[in-house]
């Protein structure tokens, strides 16, 4: 099992290692692009994690590997405009440690951290819905399909994606 934990500041470099490769490996499935991040300087990295669970209903976990302390996958969080509720933004994990809990661990390490320091109530995500492998997962997890969106690409394309959401 990997290690779930929060990152301190001087893991930056770890970070943006980790955040460039999803948006390479997954264009499509964040709303960000890989040009903008790579324009980000290190103090923003920085600073990204230095306010990660400033509010305890916001922040990201990491996974890593618990020999080499590798980053392995992430999982965001932030509250959304209606009270008692929260998003899950930003799951990803690495290609070659698909398979093998990575993400299941993420998340439910995610909920039981909302559970104990927070009131919320409910947690959603929206996800493309051409990524089976990831709506799989947060079906395992107990999310449940409850609509639909659309996210305007950067190109000005179109892409539908499912609303999941679950009880904390």
């Amino acid at each position: 099992m990997p290690r779930i934990t929060v990152l301190a500041t001087d893991r930056w470099a770890d970070y943006r290692e980790l955040r460039l490769e999803m948006l390479r490996v997954q264009p499509n499935a964040f709303c960000a692009t890989l040009a903008e991040a790579e324009q980000n300087q290190p103090e923003d990295w920085q600073q990204t994690l230095q306010s990660s669970w400033t509010n305890p209903e916001e922040g990201m976990l990491f996974a890593e590997d618990e020999t080499t302390n590798r980053l392995l996958g992430m999982i965001g969080v932030h509250p959304t405009k209606t009270p008692g509720d929260c998003e899950i933004v930003s799951v990803f994990v690495r290609p070659e440690a698909r398979g093998q809990g990575v993400g299941d661990a993420l998340i439910q390490a995610l909920l039981t951290r909302l559970r104990n320091t927070t009131e919320l109530k409910t947690i959603q995500l929206t996800v493309n819905q051409a990524l089976e492998p990831a709506i799989s997962l947060y079906k395992r997890n107990g999310f449940e399909i409850t609509g639909t969106d659309q996210l305007t690409e950067p190109d000005g394309s179109i892409r539908p994606e499912w609303v999941m959401s679950r009880s904390i």
